[in-house]
């Protein structure tokens, strides 16, 4: 791994390039840890130096210290500034497809993002139809398996995760609706064979939505959803399944999109190495 000099850098940003170094050589290493003698050399600094850059990076929380193997690596909050700039890419990326979505289908199209272990309502668009479907209002917060989207972000996690939420969140889930433990299951079960998320009647009588998960970049993670609600009578099977290939469309976008912002970065940072 090529990394820059810390006299290639103005006085002024001297500093934080080396804070960037450190960063950069424990990413390049993760998830391994890295100890303080190879951190220093790859770094090219003292070993003085790094400890106390490294010290300081530990004390806000962007990177962590193993005593038992004597190493660092990236910190929780560093992670977390990571996940919420693709989650802001997200957000700018799920508005056309939002647009796009209520222009083919007319129903109200949803955005939601996936927050620890909770949904974010993000966007929501009505169409021209006039009868709307309002079961989200943006800014909402629920639990996974609420709906098309919080079903599918739910189905999206693997089983230890489900059996973990379940045992957890079902009595706050049974607080918006009455599905119980064993359908919400089966319906995880649907969801995963077929790749779309369905909801008939679960949050408003007569309201209907389907719903696919998005995940991050290299991830199995889920990200957030979109979503299409509409009447029931306007969602039968056959235009089920029409706007289901939309929402795996616009989705299919959504990641082929970030996907490339992250190898635009990273081809950026090996230049400028």
């Amino acid at each position: 791994m090529a990394i820059k000099q810390a006299s290639e850098f103005s006085a002024v940003n001297k500093g934080a390039a080396r804070y960037a170094m450190l960063l950069e050589c424990l990413s390049a290493n993760h998830p391994k840890p890295v100890g303080l003698a190879e951190l220093a050399r790859l770094a090219k600094l003292p070993k003085p130096s790094a400890f106390r850059l490294l010290k300081a990076l530990q004390l806000v929380g962007f990177i962590a210290y193993d005593s038992h193997s004597e190493a660092y690596f990236l910190g929780a909050r560093l992670m977390d500034i990571g996940v919420r700039s693709l989650s802001q890419n997200f957000a700018r990326l799920a508005e056309p497809a939002l647009l796009r979505l209520t222009e083919m289908t007319n129903d109200t199209a949803f955005a939601v993002l996936a927050e620890n272990d909770h949904m974010n309502c993000l966007r929501r668009i009505t169409g021209s139809f006039p009868v709307r479907t309002l079961s989200l209002e943006e800014g909402d917060i629920w639990p996974l398996g609420i709906g098309a989207v919080g079903l599918a972000l739910l189905a999206s996690h693997d089983n230890s995760y489900i059996d973990y939420y379940l045992k957890n969140y079902m009595p706050v889930i049974s607080r918006y609706t009455s599905i119980d433990e064993g359908e919400l299951r089966r319906r995880v079960g649907l969801t995963r064979e077929t790749g779309i998320a369905t909801s008939q009647g679960d949050l408003l009588t007569g309201m209907s939505a389907i719903g696919v998960a998005i995940y991050y970049p290299d991830s199995k993670r889920p990200m957030g959803a979109l979503s299409v609600a509409a009447l029931s009578t306007r969602l039968d099977e056959t235009r089920r399944g029409e706007i289901g290939e939309y929402l795996r469309n616009e989705a299919r976008l959504i990641t082929e999109a970030l996907e490339n912002s992250v190898k635009i970065a990273r081809a950026e940072l090996a230049h400028e190495n």
